[in-house]
């Protein structure tokens, strides 16, 4: 079978991964949006978990190609396992999973063991994946944990799909890009970098897949380049789409409707078979949900009435990550402390009306990619000497500079919201932002 894809063109599947394809779970994920609410800022950002299934596996099989031209043997058994964990790299993923698990912490991750094997363990997947003879072979790579050269006995078939530098990376950043319109792309001689190579790992040595940023004694510039390209497009999509104000204040309404329905009953097991669409009208069958998701279909965003960011400091900065990153009595409590001040102020406030949203730092988890040098060492690539180490930092740095610290408000109250929160996070960098910019 082949499948025209609109970032990478024609994919062809084989029987063994069209069986996978064609299973209620992986299908499932046609309904669950890459980008989550991105599409209220980029109305194109309309793709799929689906879709960057698909092209993950497309990728895959790209570094595969470029592996067995440079002479590596990669055998059909093998090659079936990647691509089918490719296909199922996201296949526990709930709607606006990004948002629920690692924004607002309300969700454990979609990697996390019970979650893939609620998929795996029973079911038509599970059966087509017993029928091929790879479930669990399947299984220990979609749950295997970082870093990879240590869970694993044979990295490389994992750290294809799902390491710092992959086939997960490369599809979206070409497919979050092309979705988006922003004018981002990689050169395709990326994929001539790849090489497998042994790695020691304690008293045994591993083979693990790596870029190759050397040849023959000498730098390679070119590819020194394009790997610093690929982070540097990666933070680019990360400031211009991932951490867009509108889009985290949407994901932090869809994040409170959906916290206020857990508290009222909601069970998140629910969660499993929902797409984005089903989700939503789920939590408008509950009073507080409906009001905050009608919002968000009416595009009735809410504003930002408190911004604190970089300039506060790295130990204030770490205190409010501690604080209010995750559910529980400090954030829920500051925010009905800002209720109160509203209602004194003569303000007609609800719950669901003010939200705190403070992030984890961004990472540059992809510096974390096995990189082998001009003198044949192979290192992470963030524990490489000058000058790459200089150049990392500087990325490094710029993901510092953009994180904030947000207390999200209806438009009308924002005013107001600013004076109750001037006063309960006062900080010199504490700005009041109510237009919308978009």
């Amino acid at each position: 079978m082949i499948v025209r894809d609109p970032v990478h063109g024609d994919v062809e599947f084989t029987e063994p991964e069209r069986a996978v394809l064609d299973t209620p779970e992986v299908q499932r994920l046609r309904g669950i949006k890459q980008l989550g609410t991105s599409y209220l800022v980029y109305p194109g950002a309309l793709h799929t978990r689906f879709d960057h299934s698909t092209g993950t596996m497309a990728v895959a099989k790209r570094i595969i190609r470029a592996l067995r031209s440079s002479g590596n043997e990669i055998g059909e058994e093998d090659e079936l396992l990647v691509t089918v964990t490719s296909l199922l790299h996201d296949i526990a993923h709930v709607p606006f999973g990004h948002t629920f698990e690692d924004e607002r912490k309300i969700l454990p991750s979609h990697d996390r063991g019970d979650r893939v094997r609620a998929f795996l363990d029973d079911g038509e997947l599970a059966d087509v994946l017993v029928d091929l003879g790879i479930r669990q072979k399947v299984l220990e790579l979609l749950l295997s944990g970082e870093p990879l050269e240590n869970s694993l006995e044979v990295p490389w078939i994992a750290q294809i799909v799902k390491d710092a530098i992959s086939s997960d990376l490369l599809d979206y950043l070409r497919r979050d890009s092309y979705f988006t319109g922003l004018e981002q792309n990689y050169d395709d001689r990326v994929f001539r970098y790849f090489i497998l190579t042994d790695y020691d790992v304690g008293r045994s040595s591993k083979v693990v897949l790596a870029v190759n940023l050397g040849k023959e004694g000498m730098v390679r510039q070119d590819a020194r380049s394009e790997v610093l390209h690929l982070l540097r497009m990666r933070y680019f999509l990360t400031e211009r789409v991932y951490y867009h104000h509108a889009k985290q204040a949407s994901g932090a309404m869809v994040s409170k409707a959906l916290e206020l329905s857990i508290r009222n009953g909601f069970a998140p097991s629910d969660l499993k078979w929902m797409n984005d669409w089903t989700l939503f009208e789920a939590l408008k069958s509950r009073p507080l949900g409906k009001k905050l998701i009608s919002c968000i279909e009416g595009r009735r965003l809410y504003k930002r009435a408190l911004v604190l960011g970089p300039e506060i400091g790295a130990s204030k900065r770490n205190e409010l990550i501690s604080l209010y990153n995750r559910p529980g009595h400090e954030r829920e409590s500051m925010e009905e402390t800002i209720l109160d001040g509203l209602d004194q102020r003569g303000a007609s406030v609800g719950e669901g009306d003010v939200i705190i949203h403070c992030p984890d730092l961004g990472t540059m988890k992809e510096a974390r990619v096995f990189a082998r040098d001009e003198e044949g060492m192979v290192e992470k690539l963030h524990r490489h000497r000058r000058p790459i180490s200089k150049d990392l930092d500087h990325i490094e740095n710029q993901y510092l500079a953009i994180w904030n610290f947000f207390v999200f408000t209806r438009a009308d109250i924002a005013a107001k919201a600013n004076e109750v929160a001037r006063g309960l996070f006062p900080s010199e960098g504490a700005n009041f932002r109510p237009k919308d910019y978009i």
